[in-house]
């Protein structure tokens, strides 16, 4: 985190994508799932505050399943008026169960498939007409080649949808290819995409925006009023000594950025139109922690 002081994000930016961890005696994972290291609230405050860092979306870690109770206390412990949550959720919630997590901050659901799963629109959709009366979004997350083929269907979603981690177009990809393009034709037509975990995207696995620059410029080209930025901290998919520096990700990012207009729409002005956030001052309502 060296230099991070030199960092300069605009008032009220915020990070839309990272995992925390409970006590695991309170706060069980499920079996075959391990808690990484150093993956607690307190060390994501305190990494994020050396960003710049005001508000928080903390995103369900699948080590949780559909158990929100940590999520919850982590959205309580952070305080409602800087935090919102996305959840992993089933066909099991009912409207009092949603309403409930409503107000306890929940603000989307999220969806992920790996290499060999089929994007399951149908789920998608069904839960975004449930989502949608209550101005939730769909988190989803597939490899870029699966996704192509769901880009249609998701585009006219009853809720906003927001694809994981630049749509997880993988290395070598140009922009012109036709999986990139039909990228850009969601994006085009409503849908939103999340900059976050570029080593996914890179060459060499590196945690560095600058090397995906067309990409980002075609993207915030096509949906810059729909952007935002995510750490994805802690990275857990990443083994102890392959995690990056959070504040060179950042710089990063922020050196391909064209403009002050677009640091504003990434880090603010989507983020809070898309989970709720009030437009606060700078320092009302962030004693919290």
């Amino acid at each position: 985190m060296a230099a991070a002081e030199q960092i300069l994000l605009p008032p009220l930016a915020c990070e839309t994508h990272s995992h925390v961890f409970g006590d695991p005696q309170a706060f069980p994972v499920r079996a075959g799932h391990a808690i990484p290291s150093g993956g607690s609230l307190d060390n994501y405050l305190k990494i994020s505050r050396a960003l710049g860092v005001q508000r928080h979306v903390l995103v369900q870690a699948l080590a949780y399943g559909t158990d929100t109770r940590w999520l919850l206390q982590a959205l309580a412990d952070v305080g409602i008026e800087r935090s919102r949550g996305v959840i992993v959720a089933d066909a099991s919630l009912t409207p009092e169960d949603l309403a409930q997590l409503h107000q306890r901050g929940v603000r989307g659901v999220r969806f992920l498939f790996g290499p060999d799963d089929a994007v399951d629109t149908a789920a998608i959709l069904a839960m975004a007409r449930r989502i949608a009366p209550l101005g939730w979004s769909a988190l989803v997350q597939a490899p870029a080649a699966a996704l192509a083929g769901a880009h249609g269907t998701l585009a006219v979603a009853d809720c906003p949808v927001v694809l994981d981690h630049m749509g997880r177009v993988p290395p070598g990809m140009r922009t012109h290819d036709a999986v990139f393009q039909s990228l850009l034709r969601f994006l085009r037509q409503g849908g939103w995409i999340k900059l976050s975990a570029p080593y996914y995207g890179t060459e060499n696995g590196a945690s560095d925006f600058s090397t995906l620059r067309p990409r980002l410029h075609a993207c915030l080209d096509a949906a810059g009023d729909r952007a935002i930025w995510g750490m994805n901290w802690p990275h857990p998919n990443l083994p102890a000594r392959h995690k990056p520096d959070e504040a060179a990700t950042l710089r990063s990012l922020l050196a391909v950025l064209p403009d002050q207009a677009s640091r504003q729409a990434l880090f603010v002005d989507n983020p809070a139109r898309l989970y709720g956030f009030n437009c606060l001052s700078n320092n009302e309502g962030l004693s919290v922690r």
